[in-house]
């Protein structure tokens, strides 16, 4: 067969739903010799059909492919561009960035020309291959894109909000864009699904940029109703991006979300109850019993998956909210914690679970009660100050402050060597603590020295 004629098999055979892997492979090895000699609309026709059969051929062959498109991006129309970003990006194959500067060359003065479907596709591919594209380029991709918001559709939508994140290195794009894409996005949010309202919601966070209220009263509305069958990352996500953009739901959203979660809790990952921790105690929302002794036997069943980074954020939310724990679970946490510090925490890590505990109430008597009384935690928080003693000069002000209220609020007794160590890094600061910090900090050092 012609090189026409097996870009016409793969094209086809997929678009009528009878795509069979052993035959589009064979037809792609026979062409592998041949894709110079392909047209751009049999290369189109090529990639669009392995990329929607998810058949993929070797590095090598999709190497080659990329110089055969590259060849012709000069006659190359709108759509071929695109579909040949999404076609490899779908295949997940990320080409040379010389071959990659070579694309934004040419579609560049051809984005006006993009549909809004051909405009979400190139966006997707390319963020897929976490690619940061130009500004002059993204300026070009912003324009043609506002003139085609009216065409775009609901995952339209949510495709493009994701990938700029990554295309624009998190810079936001134009306050009038984003204000055009929520005008064209609020009627379509009732159509969207969930894990489509968490790309958009993640993308407006990303860039700071807090929706009006009545759009965002439409979004969490149109969240509320799929929060039931959220997996535990979507749930996360949801209130990861609340939080973000300063927003505390209503009531009948957070039950429905208290709901969810609660069914969701034994499938949760490190990550998600570390979020969840974190912005339901900066919320100073305290969960019903039930959620609550649930959340500790999942969390401390998997502390030994935690990071240290977010074993002291775990602790750090919860003592935000004031939080009554078990012992046990608090003993686990901090047990935990210790067994990671040579191989991986960093000293703000410690100052965030020694401030957490300080603040959480220890079930049944108090933190202090606990840090005393509990067999091995005196030695374990005497060891973690050791562990921390000879980095205290790497702490930023704030970071100081916490520790040392965090031990104070522990009551703990800290060694001689280590009160010295404190007082040293403190000293150490110099004119980058202000005066009024400087007497918050001495007068703190003083209250843990008296074991205030």
């Amino acid at each position: 067969m012609r090189p026409a004629e097996l870009a016409s098999l793969v094209y086809c055979t997929t678009k009528l739903g009878q795509a069979r892997p052993a035959l589009l492979a064979a037809a792609a090895g026979a062409l592998a010799d041949d894709l110079y000699a392909c047209s751009n609309i049999e290369l189109f026709r090529l990639i669009w059909g392995l990329a929607a059969a998810r058949v993929r051929p070797g590095d090598d062959w999709l190497l080659n492919l990329c110089k055969a498109a590259q060849a012709n991006f000069a006659t190359a129309e709108p759509g071929q561009l695109a579909i040949m970003v999404y076609g490899l990006a779908r295949l997940g194959y990320r080409p040379p960035d010389i071959w990659i500067a070579a694309w934004l060359e040419a579609a560049e003065p051809q984005l006006a020309g993009f549909s809004a479907q051909n405009l979400t596709n190139a966006a997707w591919g390319l963020s897929c291959w976490r690619f940061q594209a130009p500004e002059h380029w993204l300026r070009s991709f912003y324009v043609a894109s506002a003139a085609a918001m009216p065409q775009l559709t609901a995952i339209g939508i949510s495709q493009l909000a994701l990938a700029l994140v990554t295309l624009g290195g998190s810079a936001p794009p134009p306050q009038a864009w984003l204000e055009a894409l929520l005008r064209v996005a609020q009627p379509l949010l009732p159509r969207m699904q969930l894990l489509q309202l968490c790309n958009l919601g993640w993308g407006l966070a990303q860039w700071g940029h807090r929706p009006a209220a009545a759009v965002m009263g439409s979004y969490l509305a149109a969240s509320e109703r799929l929060l039931a069958a959220a997996t535990p990352t979507d749930l996360s996500t949801m209130l990861w991006i609340c939080d973000k953009l300063s927003f505390v739901p209503q009531q009948s959203w957070l039950e429905a979300w208290f709901g969810a979660a609660a069914a969701s809790l034994p499938r949760c990952e490190p990550q998600h109850l570390t979020t969840m921790a974190l912005v339901l105690g900066r919320w100073g929302l305290v969960p019903a019993a039930g959620f609550s002794v649930q959340y500790w036997r999942v969390s401390k069943a998997r502390f030994g998956e935690f990071s240290a980074y977010q074993l002291g954020l775990l602790l750090w939310g919860l003592g935000g909210a004031r939080r009554s724990v078990p012992a046990t679970w608090a003993g686990s946490a901090l047990a935990s914690f210790c067994q990671l510090l040579l191989r991986e925490a960093e000293p703000e890590d410690a100052c965030r679970l020694l401030a957490g505990l300080s603040r959480v109430y220890v079930k049944p008597r108090g933190c202090q009660q606990w840090a005393a009384g509990a067999a091995g935690v005196q030695q374990q928080l005497q060891g973690l100050c050791a562990w921390l003693q000879p980095q205290l000069g790497q702490l930023q002000p704030y970071w100081l402050l916490v520790l040392v209220r965090g031990l104070r609020g522990l009551g703990l007794q800290a060694e001689p060597a280590f009160e010295e160590a404190l007082r040293g890094a403190a000293a150490g600061l110099g004119e980058r603590l202000a005066p009024q910090e400087r007497q918050t900090l001495e007068r703190e050092l003083r209250r843990l020295q008296q074991g205030s």
